[in-house]
């Protein structure tokens, strides 16, 4: 594991699904940094820059994909949810 003093939790806020107050995503992150040996930030980093390379991918707001990751022993899994609730509405012609 990468030291980094800066503290993980700052810049979390911008990527949804991703809460480092909970124990679980906590973990989740945790095991995630070690997997890429990347320091904290780095990490948080490269899942931002994720997280919005998706959302411009498919042409939706940043808050309309949720982030979530899953680990199967050695595999791992990086989940990206589209929240329709939060996709913009859509304009209808009629």
């Amino acid at each position: 594991m990468v030291h980094d003093p800066r503290p993980a939790t700052e810049g979390a806020e911008r990527i949804p699904g991703l809460s480092l107050k909970e124990p679980l995503s906590l973990v989740k992150f945790q095991i995630l940094q070690d997997r890429l040996q990347l320091s904290a930030s780095e990490t948080l980093a490269w899942l931002e820059s994720m997280h919005q390379e998706v959302a411009r991918q498919l042409g939706l707001p940043p808050v309309a994909v949720a982030f979530d990751a899953e680990f199967h022993g050695r595999d791992l899994d990086l989940i990206f949810t589209l929240d329709r609730q939060n996709l913009p509405p859509t304009r209808k012609t009629p």
